[in-house]
């Protein structure tokens, strides 16, 4: 990689010593402030500079960021959750601990407490998209089956409570 700095020497603009581009009479710093100042004040033209660029450049662009991926697939990771909770639930990462801390980090259906062995599911309304709250994955999945048979869950108390009835269900 070529270095752009030269030697240090003092800024023409706030005199301190730093590190110059070749050819420029400005630190770093301050070139920086410069840029940031003259983005601010010509956003439109920037974005369309940057967009411009991006498609004269595509291949290094694509490339650029298979490496940069590659290299950091926590921060990937990360994104991608926050990403996918904000577009399937509307909930943020922060939100979403502030409604588990309500909840008990509990099922509310059962009482069971949320770990590694007992699955956090985030129950909502596949019609309406509307997040209702966390279940454990087996009320979640008891819920669904319910609803997605047309049954409610009364028919399934009924069922269970008539099975208790019978001989074979007692061991009689």
């Amino acid at each position: 990689m070529v270095n752009l700095f030269e030697i240090p020497r003092s800024c023409r603009k706030c005199g301190e010593t730093g590190e110059f581009r070749i050819g420029h009479r400005v630190c770093r710093k301050c070139d920086r402030k410069a840029a940031k100042e003259w983005r601010a004040a010509n956003l439109a033209r920037a974005k369309r500079n940057i967009k411009e660029w991006k498609a004269a450049n595509a291949e290094r662009v694509r490339n650029d960021m298979k490496e940069w991926r590659a290299a950091n697939p926590e921060r990937i990771r990360k994104t991608d959750k926050v990403r996918w909770l904000k577009k399937r639930y509307g909930l943020t990462p922060e939100l979403e601990d502030h409604l588990l801390e309500k909840q008990g980090h509990r099922c509310p259906n059962c009482g069971r407490k949320f770990s590694d062995k007992v699955k956090l599911h985030r129950d909502h309304n596949h019609v309406l998209k509307h997040f209702r709250g966390f279940l454990c994955q087996n009320c979640n999945h008891m819920e669904g089956n319910a609803l997605a048979t047309g049954e409610p869950i009364k028919a399934l108390r009924n069922m269970i409570k008539r099975f208790e009835n019978e001989e074979l269900f007692n061991g009689r």
